[in-house]
């Protein structure tokens, strides 16, 4: 057969494709731990080539002491800097940008070749890279497009001389405006601070620097990080407990359970049910491999907890360090945001935390039962009830010292916590456009005057029901207002769940009508296209005309409105919008089935948002 000629076929990733795939289901925040991920990894490659080497009781470095990751956040710029060992140059010319470079870290974080590519794509369309190991300095300037792989586009690094230290700093500019919008929202900003806390609790308990600079608007804050991870208390009544599982595939698993630290059972001498109630958002499990934590606080069934969460499990912590020495054996995703639940291992893992669960709760039920029996037993005074558990239980008898009267020793509890707590001092007062007639509320329009009595003219830390009697109703909504009507009788202690979607309805009803009364259909779907979650949608024109509005759209707008709240209200308001938008996933995964709660944690998500329902439905 005859060749009339040779025709060259092209191969290669087109550069939109390559974003798009590493970083459609990944987070900001996520994005950014992947370049953390890759400090710390040069970090403990550096402490364990040197002689010497602390380790802990897992068999992992003890000691981070020396070592800094700086991250800095401008209007159009991040830029993270460590002083790490540096790229040599064989890492920086054949490892470091090629997409799916496993890496071969001991005992490492960093392994499947995605996080560094997937960072600087996910955040923007320039990129700078100097790095120095102590002995040659490298610097690069490059954009998106080299990441192509159609053999045309490359990295151009010139090598100069080193400055006699090791660092590397990335720098990312020209962001994306989604991504310029999250950096400016407070929002964003202290929830990414809250969990590079726990993150990387366990990295900074054992002396690692992670400190956190941001810009705007000519104004820059600072803050170095603290970690947030929960310590077990080890001291009595309860104290913690350990199992283990060894050597599974190169894998060892250790378990340790006990009582929250900060956890304080009804019956000792400090008992804070207010105290106890701002720590419950940090019970739970904790799955952490390598001293990367993956999941953090959590109840949810998938992960072995399969009974329903119940008071007798306040105070629960049960850490699961999961240690490798190969860090592709261990049981998590690329984006080390999730477990692999289909592994060997983790269905392992799995079996063992049903059991130390009942554990925990099997010993915390004998407790409650001992403080309840001491209580009802009239041959015991009030003075000498906590001194009497104290006794039973095993807890050091100093605690009472200074306590001076009965009243200290045996406060009441009350069954409603708050970090930021609303003032009812408004209820009843005239709202709205007419302010010649004073704001009907669910108690009067249900006309009992009896009803709610013990939340009359108290605080919302000690409302028993979900929202009190004298809580406004609209007047013109007739679903939205029983829906309040109904709240006033629902206490929360007796079913937290149902009154968690009790509360989901009110909001969503009481925003719609929002909506609809003042007109901002259209105003909020084109928030959500222009700076929100579905500017990276790519919906036709088509859909975004026939697409409706939901609550997460609403909560999105809301956050960043002004004018609309009363100038004497408006930054109790605005706080208060903040906290809805980041209390309602948790409320729609109580709604949909896949998360648990209780009366303490819903009191929390009620205190933070009951101002912004409140101007929503008057």
């Amino acid at each position: 057969m005859e060749t009339v000629r040779d025709v060259t076929i092209k191969t290669g990733i087109e550069p939109s494709f390559l974003v798009e795939t590493l970083t459609t289901d990944i987070e900001l925040t996520d994005a950014l731990f992947d370049l953390i991920d890759n400090s710390i990894d040069a970090a403990r490659d550096k402490i364990l080539s040197e002689h010497n080497v602390k380790f802990d009781d897992y068999g992992l470095p003890a000691d981070y002491s020396s070592y800094k990751i700086i991250l800095r956040f401008t209007e159009n710029s991040i830029t993270v800097k460590d002083n790490c060992s540096g790229f040599n140059e064989k890492t920086l010319t054949d490892t470091a940008f090629i997409t799916g470079k496993r890496s071969n870290h001991q005992f490492g974080i960093g392994h499947y070749g995605l996080g560094l590519k997937r960072a600087l794509l996910k955040a923007g369309e320039k990129f700078g890279l100097v790095t120095d190991n102590g002995g040659s300095r490298y610097r690069a300037i490059f954009s998106s497009s080299s990441f192509a792989t159609n053999g045309k586009n490359e990295i151009l690094a010139k090598q100069l001389h080193s400055k006699n230290k090791s660092y590397t700093l990335f720098t990312v500019s020209d962001l994306f405006l989604d991504i310029k919008y999250q950096i400016k929202d407070n929002a964003w900003f202290n929830y990414a601070i809250k969990k590079i806390a726990v993150r990387y609790g366990l990295f900074i308990q054992k002396g690692l620097s992670i400190t956190v600079t941001r810009c705007i608007s000519g104004s820059c804050s600072t803050e170095t990080i603290k970690s947030s991870i929960p310590g077990l208390r080890m001291t009595t009544p309860l104290l913690p407990f350990t199992d283990r599982i060894n050597d599974f595939d190169g894998i060892n698993v250790y378990f340790n359970v006990g009582v929250h630290e900060g956890y304080r059972f009804s019956g000792e001498a400090d008992h804070d049910t207010k105290n106890n109630g701002l720590i419950s958002g940090t019970y739970g499990l904790y799955f952490i491999s390598n001293d990367r934590v993956i999941v953090d606080a959590s109840i949810d069934k998938k992960y072995g907890f399969t009974t329903s969460w119940h008071n007798e499990y306040s105070g629960f912590i049960c850490l699961v360090r999961m240690v490798g020495n190969n860090p592709g054996k261990l049981p998590w995703n690329t984006a080390k945001t999730e477990l692999k639940l289909g592994s060997t291992i983790f269905l392992g893992i799995k079996d063992k935390i049903e059991v130390l669960a009942k554990q925990y709760r099997s010993r915390a039920k004998v407790l409650i039962k001992a403080w309840k029996e001491i209580k009802l037993d009239s041959s015991i005074s009030e003075e000498n009830r906590k001194i009497t558990f104290a006794k039973m239980t095993g807890i050091s008898l100093s605690n009472f010292a200074n306590i001076p009267t009965s009243a200290a020793l045996d406060k009441p509890d009350v069954n409603a916590v708050s970090i930021n707590k609303p003032q009812d001092t408004n209820a009843g007062k005239p709202t709205g456009k007419d302010n010649s007639e004073a704001q009907k509320t669910a108690f009067e329009a249900k006309d009992l005057k009896k009803r709610a009595e013990n939340n009359k003219d108290k605080h919302s830390q000690n409302w028993t029901t979900l929202l009190p009697a004298k809580f406004p109703i609209s007047g013109d909504e007739q679903i939205l207002d029983n829906l309040i009507i109904e709240s006033i009788d629902l206490e929360m202690k007796v079913a937290p769940h149902a009154s968690a979607m009790l509360y989901r309805s009110i909001i969503e009803a009481a925003s719609k009508r929002f909506v609809k009364k003042r007109g901002l259909f259209q105003e909020i779907k084109e928030h959500y296209y222009s700076r929100g979650e579905g500017k990276r949608k790519n919906h036709s024109d088509e859909y975004k005309q026939q697409q409706g509005i939901d609550l997460s759209m609403i909560a999105d707008w809301l956050v960043v409105q002004n004018n609309i709240f009363p100038l004497d209200e408006r930054k109790q308001l605005k706080l208060a919008a903040k906290k809805l938008k980041e209390h309602i996933s948790t409320l729609n995964g109580i709604v949909h089935g896949v998360q648990l709660t209780n009366d303490p944690q819903l009191s929390i998500i009620r205190n933070d948002t009951i101002a912004i329902i409140r101007f929503l439905v008057t």
